[in-house]
């Protein structure tokens, strides 16, 4: 009997326990003081806010958890479709585990955690709790599930604003974070653009600082609905105390204007049609130049220093000064596979070499661009930081012809097909690069 009634006790606990009660619904106002409270919460002195709190994030819980923080101090309904977790619905069918402000789990309360809304989240410990619980749940194909794509304009790309990207080998998560004036001289006239800013986490999920790069995509989002720019889906009270998401299309701002074709039309990259509809002044100039180039050299700088380090972990080459002892297991499972395989990576160079390559194809006949263009792909890249005048040294137009997509390909597509270039660390430093013909 004792034992019925503390299961009875539990069983109670579990239905009646919340996170926090909802006060409020999400409402376009509501956005509005989620992008105030990120701008504020994410500032560029608080790219550590994860960090500090001591919460490990990837790509996708940045997004998640910024969320799910600011729906706890304003009492708002969140739901999120669970990536691992299963369970059988009230039809016998076999769905997908959604987590809400009304989840609460057994175990949690087992070890006595009890919410707490008089502290700040950080120190909730059934919050956390719970909040890491959701993030171990969940990536960037989840949130692909509880967002809808927004119409790429100023009044609907909020800060806050998520961004997601498919590859043909994993996918990423970053926030739309700020616009930043980029200027550049020629001849004494002075040119004026913007670059947009994304903060970002990243694979592994560790205890880190946010960090911030420019927004440089080059091709059109191929999964209509799932991918590109997007907000998150509003829950909505079906009673019985029950939430589901909202239908997409119902959102405000709802568009799938990105997708289209058209959208793209006349610039060179996905990135600059986006920048032309947040930036009313834009028209392609010489700091559009400078800042693609800004672009690739920063993108390009950190492929060497990856792949120079995993080179010289993960690979016995009699020109690299280290013993063999030295060489460590860089198979695909390990750790060091994650850290010095450029899988991802390499799909966003990718597809920023492509943007580039038809930018230089556009303009490379234009007298304001052609000297800058062409000096710049005629240029030397040196590949490693070896002593040897010409060693791993080549020309900027082999790398891009490495990296460029033939034309405009789909997820699919570019699984299937083959290229130059390897991501793999074990690999040699010239397939590496896709330009082991040079040599």
């Amino acid at each position: 009997m004792r034992f019925i009634v503390f299961l009875l006790l539990i069983i109670s606990m579990s239905t009646q326990a919340k996170l926090w009660e909802v006060r409020n619904q999400w409402s376009w106002e509501w956005e509005n003081r989620y992008s105030d409270w990120f701008e504020v919460a994410f500032s560029e002195e608080n790219f550590d806010f994860f960090e500090k709190h001591d919460m490990a994030t990837d790509c996708a819980d940045a997004a998640i958890a910024a969320r799910w923080i600011f729906a706890r101090k304003h009492g708002l309904p969140v739901l999120q479709h669970s990536a691992t977790m299963h369970i059988t619905d009230e039809k016998g069918n076999r769905v997908r585990e959604m987590y809400s402000q009304d989840t609460m789990k057994r175990f949690w309360i087992n070890q006595g955690l009890k919410a707490d809304l008089t502290k700040p989240w950080h120190e909730d410990k059934l919050f956390v709790t719970a909040l890491n619980y959701v993030l171990d749940n969940t990536n960037t194909y989840s949130l692909a599930w509880d967002s809808y794509p927004v119409e790429i304009s100023q009044r609907s790309m909020l800060i806050g604003t998520h961004h997601l990207t498919f590859y043909p080998k994993g996918a990423h998560a970053n926030i739309l974070f700020n616009l930043e004036y980029f200027r550049a001289k020629r001849f004494q006239k002075e040119y004026e653009t913007v670059a947009i800013n994304m903060l970002n986490s990243t694979l592994p999920k560790a205890v880190r600082k946010l960090f911030k790069r420019h927004y440089a995509r080059g091709e059109r989002p191929s999964r209509r609905g799932y991918e590109g720019f997007l907000r998150m889906r509003w829950p909505v009270s079906i009673g019985g105390g029950k939430y589901e998401l909202m239908e997409r299309q119902l959102h405000p701002y709802w568009s799938e204007e990105q997708y289209d074709e058209l959208f793209t039309y006349g610039y060179g990259g996905f990135y600059q049609a986006v920048t032309a509809r947040l930036w009313s002044k834009y028209s392609f100039n010489y700091a559009d130049l400078e800042l693609l180039i800004k672009f690739i050299n920063l993108e390009l700088g950190e492929r060497i220093n990856t792949v120079i380090s995993g080179y010289n972990l993960c690979v016995d080459d009699p020109n690299i000064s280290h013993d063999d002892d030295k060489i460590e297991d860089c198979s695909p499972g390990t750790r060091n596979y994650d850290k010095y395989s450029t899988n991802n990576r390499d799909d966003r160079f990718q597809a920023l070499m492509t943007a580039a390559n038809r930018t230089f194809n556009m303009y490379k006949d234009d007298r304001i661009y052609k000297r800058r263009i062409n000096s710049f792909l005629n240029g030397k890249v040196k590949l490693s930081g070896t002593k040897e005048a010409n060693y791993h040294m080549v020309e900027f137009k082999h790398i891009i012809d490495a990296f460029t997509l033939p034309y405009y390909m789909t997820v699919k597509e570019r699984r299937e097909a083959e290229f130059n270039f390897s991501s793999d660390p074990r690999d040699s430093f010239y397939v590496r690069w896709g330009v082991e013909d040079l040599f």
